[in-house]
């Protein structure tokens, strides 16, 4: 209900409400303008804070005008509890900071994610096992979590230290529902699945017939298909007879086989995994902390065992992801990378796996992250990749390891743009290696992940396009089995508003049939086996892909395994036929076989159509190359296009048209192309004189100031520039905490926080107070428990000597908050702020001074030179009062805008003209603090007077002032107060005019508020009447209507034109439509004799009537005709052989009759008049 508020009081009684609107309506209406005055909030609309005074006060942690959106740091004591967002999807640039404590160090607490949406590698949730953010890194969300275990109800993670520490950052772009987190101290898995029960230790002690940690998996399931037997002593799975696989031994070796391996490894992601017989070396890889790491493991892929691997050798190369790595005889060859997370690297290394020993090899030309390598024909040859300043590469580069050399590949046939973690691969049937997806850069300023699918041939160097699987992804996998290329996961979200983050972990499994040119979806593993991942690697090992790794909010160290299943062990006919495509099983007459073992007998394989149109290929090279057997026309139907649609084509790749090929938005990269300048930030085919210098990379620019200058962003806490097209790539596991684009919206360190709050928005800091309870203090970097110190050698750690235990605060603040500029007493209210500073926490400066007055700064008194009372508050410009003085002082005036005068030792006046009207507008958002505005003006003629008016749109005050040669100093004329017309006029007999003395007026007007509209007019009409000037605004004046009378009489005669015109055709067509009339003929036969002399008179057929219409321009003739009886000369029986026939026609005649013609024809234009006999016109 509403609620009047009269003279302070709520009147709540319906009956008293209304006697005092309806007696007091007027006086209401006076007093609130015309509406009961409403709260902007009640008890229930704040969600996490009170309703005070109409406004909702926010709880700790809390902001916006409902209190529904975090924006703080929490400190989390009790058993169990929730940790969301808010009610509704999160705002933008939202910083929040959860720590749980348990109290005890040591005790688990379980974190369960009941909701989790957010924007897929923007906006992250970081969860730290400790009291801050230098605790152990153990999960980074981001995306959609609730497909990861969709047989459960929520997903789950577990911290040991007592304490879990959570940071969200969510970015300046899209926003979306967000998360609802709860939280246990001293549980058990998801309960034990309500399969067992939970010991002091939080394990659970699980049931009879059920396993695991959260006792959800059945132990021995189907009691092993009696195919198998049941470990019961061990692991309680099951033990397949030879032939069988699966959970519960229900699938043959001839089926399609998931299974998962959970064999300890340490978790990682952009690693690379090489196969050497049994063993998969895994090398390198991103992880969320390097105390553990272990840059080189080898995995036995038989008997799931692992061990670490420690070099022998003295120099060993840094930690790296994002590499490449490749087998060659006995040794590891290993490209590129991003070293230790800042420098992409042109390094190449060799690994022993006999001696293992690291020897490092020859440079390439481009240092390279995100690339791919195959070796083929004991040559490396590594395609694509990213780097900081030539962007995405197309470039292929080839090593040979026996002679260590490199060298860039000259390429042919399809324009292919670079990418950053896509897959490639070897077919040594074929010869090829297949490119899959990956990040790009469509065109400038617009990154996408990318479907297309490429083949490079090493012994041609020539690209073709093939087609796309309509899914973009990168950071997947892939491997050939059987003449077709698997690919597995990826991240496929697309950063657009609509992708929603929906696919950011992927499980996708796809198919590419490298001899047919089509692609499959394939089952792919069960929820049970988390297969949602991104960054892992993939090798094969008899027809089985082994994935291993990846990223999915935590890092993993699972093997993922599937057996494609042998053809040759299926029997039955049906069955072989209707094996999964991935197989190709082909049924002969020794039995079932796959299709490479019976293309060696013989067996053909039809390959169905190829759907597909040749329109969309641009370019000459794609165009010859593609599946679709296109050709590339020459003459004006220039384009790709069918052979029958082509009269001059070109069918050989080697005869398309030479030119350069330009597809970058890199401007290095661009002049690094032969043919190619950059011009207006876009590459373009041509040759240029002079040398444009492109502007310095993003990743060669060390600081905050030089990175937001250009097109990159700033990484706050990883201290990394880069380029705006290269976030996701640079960053792909949520590596940076905040980025920016502006140096004043960019975080700062903890030191140069001058606040308590502003502190603790950043996860890193807290705030050391000084102890006078005042506000004062310094902030610093720290943790629950204090302070952390950095070491020499990089490392962080506590150090409680920097500031008393008792006087850190790292989830709250002390309670009185004056910045040092005042007492609290016995509440939190500062009592009165000293120092010039005014403020609930005494935090700015009075009006008159500037300067940041937080944390016990100074206000300085603004220096304006008398010309204003405000100036910014942060760097002391004045905000002038006056129209026309200028300058951070308000020193200069405004010349460019005839504004003339001297404001350090008076003010600046408006040159007014003689004879003008002037009208200054002050309603602009920049004129709010003017007060004031002043005029002069010199006339010119010494015989005239000076008429002065000035109006205002508001009350003002003004003083006229004139000053001459003839005087000292200037004289009073005229002071108003509170005018808003003003006229007066100065004889030229009182004032000596002209420019001998050089007579001035000034006016001065001020003391009025804006928006103010003023007109201001010096005038010397002259009283005689200037007859040159008289006629020749008279003649002006007659021509231009003259001229326009003219032009509105050309309109009329053209509508009087069009309206004549179409009301002849209506009536025309009214006539063509009437009925026949009965027409009374006379048969006259032509006696007229012939003879020799004179021939016989050509006779025109005659009107037998002619019916003039109004308007004498149309007429209905009718005629008398003779129908044609063919080879007889009489008509048939029972018909005439006569006939009439009417026609509308127009009539055309002259004023006058033509000389010589018969008077009688003119009869014809008068319906009195009967039409003659014979007319005298042939039709």
């Amino acid at each position: 209900m509403r609620n009047c508020l009269l003279f302070g009081h709520s009147v709540r009684s319906k009956h008293v409400i209304h006697v005092y609107c309806l007696l007091l309506i007027l006086g209401v209406h006076l007093l609130t303008g015309g509406h009961c005055a409403q709260r902007r909030c009640g008890p229930d609309n704040c969600v996490n804070g009170r309703c005070l005074e109409g406004e909702c006060v926010c709880e700790r942690g809390w902001k916006g005008d409902r209190c529904q959106y975090c924006g703080g740091r929490f400190r989390l004591t009790s058993s169990s509890g929730v940790i969301s967002d808010g009610p509704h999807n999160y705002t933008t640039v939202t910083k929040c900071t959860w720590l749980v404590d348990s109290g005890r160090v040591g005790s688990t607490i379980r974190l369960r994610f009941n909701e989790f949406a957010t924007e897929c590698s923007w906006d992250h949730v970081y969860v730290y096992d400790g009291d801050s953010v230098f605790a152990p890194l153990v999960a980074t969300f981001s995306g959609l979590l609730t497909h990861l275990q969709p047989n459960r109800t929520s997903y789950e993670l577990t911290t040991t230290s007592g304490y879990a520490y959570l940071h969200f950052f969510s970015d300046a772009a899209y926003n979306m529902s967000g998360f609802n987190i709860s939280y246990s101290l001293n549980s058990c898995p998801l309960d034990c699945s309500g399969h067992g029960s939970c010991d002091s230790s939080s394990v659970c002690t699980c049931q009879q017939g059920w396993k695991g940690d959260a006792c959800n998996e059945p132990a021995c399931p189907n009691l092993c298909s009696n195919h198998g037997h049941c470990d019961y002593s061990g692991t309680l799975d099951c033990i397949c007879d030879p032939g069988y696989r699966g959970a519960d031994c229900n699938l043959t070796d001839a089926q399609v086989v998931w299974e998962r391996e959970r064999p300890g490894l340490p978790g990682r992601a952009s690693h690379v995994s090489v196969q050497q017989d049994v063993h998969m070396w895994i090398v390198g890889g991103y992880t969320f902390s390097s105390a553990s790491f272990h840059n080189l493991i080898r995995y036995h892929l038989i008997e799931n065992t692992w061990s670490p691997i420690t070099p022998t050798s003295a120099a060993n190369p840094a930690s790296r992801y994002g590499h490449t790595a490749v087998l060659y005889r006995d040794k590891i060859i290993m490209f590129g990378g991003l070293v230790e997370g800042r420098v992409v690297t042109n390094e190449t290394w060799a690994f022993d796996t006999v001696l293992h020993q690291w020897e490092r090899l020859s440079q390439a030309g481009l240092a390279l992250e995100g690339h791919s390598a195959n070796m083929v024909d004991s040559k490396i040859i590594v395609i694509f990749g990213h780097n900081p300043d030539y962007g995405y590469s197309n470039k292929v580069l080839e090593y040979n390891p026996a002679t260590d050399k490199w060298r860039s590949v000259a390429m042919s046939g399809a324009a292919v743009s670079g990418s950053y973690g896509h897959t490639s691969v070897y077919d040594p049937v074929s010869g090829k290696i297949y490119i899959h997806g990956g990040y790009t850069v469509l065109k400038k300023n617009r990154y996408t992940v990318s479907d297309f699918t490429f083949a490079f041939d090493p012994e041609t160097a020539q690209w073709s396009v093939l087609p796309g699987s309509g899914v973009p992804r990168y950071l997947h996998s892939a491997v050939t089995i059987g003449g077709f290329m698997l690919v597995f996961g990826g991240n496929t979200h697309n950063d657009t508003s609509t992708s929603s983050g929906a696919k950011c972990f992927s499980a996708d499994y796809l198919a590419y049939d490298l001899e047919c040119h089509r692609w499959q979806h394939l089952t792919g593993p069960g929820p049970d086996y988390q297969p949602h991942r991104f960054g892992h690697s993939a090798v094969v090992l008899n027809r089985t892909m082994v994935v291993f790794g990846g990223f999915n909010s935590v890092l993993l160290g699972d093997i993922l395994k599937y057996s494609s299943g042998d053809c040759a062990l299926i029997e039955e006919e049906d069955v072989c036929i209707s094996a999964p495509p991935v197989h190709q099983c082909v049924w002969t007459e020794v039995g079932c076989m796959d299709r490479q073992a019976a293309a060696q007998v013989g067996e053909t394989r039809q390959c169905p159509p190829i759907t597909g149109s040749c329109e969309h290929y641009g370019d000459c090279g794609s165009c010859l190359t593609s599946i679709h057997g296109c050709h590339w026309c020459t003459e004006d139907n220039k384009g790709c296009k069918t052979k029958d649609a082509c009269t001059q084509a070109v069918s050989d790749v080697q005869s398309c048209p030479a030119g350069p090929v330009c597809n970058t938005f890199n401007c290095y990269d661009c002049q690094d192309r032969q043919g190619c300048i950059w011009q207006s930030d876009e590459c373009k085919e041509g040759t240029s004189s002079s040398v444009f210098t492109c502007k310095l990379p993003c990743s060669h620019r060390m600081d905050i100031v030089n990175c937001t200058m250009s097109d990159c962003m700033w990484c706050s806490n990883q201290k990394r520039c880069v380029d705006s097209n290269a976030y996701v790539p640079s960053f792909p596991y949520g590596q940076c905490l905040e980025w920016c684009t502006k140096a004043d919206t960019c975080p700062r360190e903890c030191s140069a926080l001058r606040t308590c709050e502003a502190c603790q928005e950043q996860p890193q800091c807290g705030w050391c107070d000084d102890g006078s309870q005042t506000g004062l203090g310094v902030c610093m970097e720290g943790s629950s428990a204090g302070p952390m110190v950095g070491g020499s050698g990089g490392d962080v750690h506590l150090n409680t000597t920097v500031c008393p235990v008792n006087r850190w605060y790292f989830t709250s603040c002390p309670d009185c908050q004056c910045n040092g500029h005042s007492t609290c007493g016995n509440s939190s209210v500062c009592q009165q702020c000293q120092d010039l500073t005014q403020g609930t926490h005494c935090e700015q400066c009075v009006p008159g001074y500037y300067g940041d007055a937080t944390n016990g700064g100074n206000c300085t008194a603004c220096q304006c030179h008398g010309h204003a009372d405000h100036c910014n508050a942060q760097n002391g410009d004045c905000y002038c009062n006056t129209k026309g003085i200028i300058g951070k002082g308000c020193d200069r005036c405004d010349v460019s805008h005839r504004y003339f005068g001297d404001p350090v030792t008076g003010t600046c006046y408006y040159d007014c003209l003689i004879d003008y009207q002037f009208t200054f507008n002050l309603s602009k958002n920049d004129d709010q603090y003017y007060t004031g505005i002043n005029f002069m003006n010199v006339p010119n003629h010494a015989s005239r007077d000076v008429t002065f008016t000035i109006n205002t749109s508001a009350m003002a005050t003004m003083n006229i002032t004139v000053a001459s040669a003839s005087e000292v100093g200037r004289r009073v004329l005229v002071t108003a107060r509170d005018f808003t017309f003003y006229k007066s006029v100065y004889s030229h007999v009182d004032y000596s005019f002209g420019s001998t003395q050089n007579t001035t007026f000034y006016v001065i007007v001020y003391n009025f508020t804006t928006p103010l509209l003023v007109q201001v007019t010096f005038s010397q009409h002259g009283g005689l009447l200037d007859l040159v000037q008289f006629f020749v605004t008279f003649f002006s004046c007659f021509l231009s209507l003259l001229l326009v009378a003219g032009i509105f009489w050309k309109v009329k005669q053209r509508v009087d034109t069009f309206r004549r015109r179409r009301e002849m055709i209506i009536e025309m067509a009214q006539m063509a439509s009437r009925p026949f009339s009965k027409v009374m003929l006379e048969m006259e036969i032509n006696t007229e004799p012939r003879d020799g002399v004179h021939k016989a008179k050509r006779r025109c057929p005659g009107a037998i009537s002619l019916e003039p219409l109004a308007g004498n321009k149309a007429a209905v003739l009718s005629v008398f005709m003779h129908m044609s009886t063919g080879d007889s000369s009489q008509p048939a029986v029972g018909h005439t052989g006569l006939a009439v026939g009417s026609t509308l026609v127009a009539v055309e005649h002259s004023s006058k009759p033509a000389e010589g013609k018969d008077k009688q024809h003119m009869s014809l234009w008068h319906r009195k008049h009967h039409s003659p006999t014979h007319i005298g016109t042939c039709i």
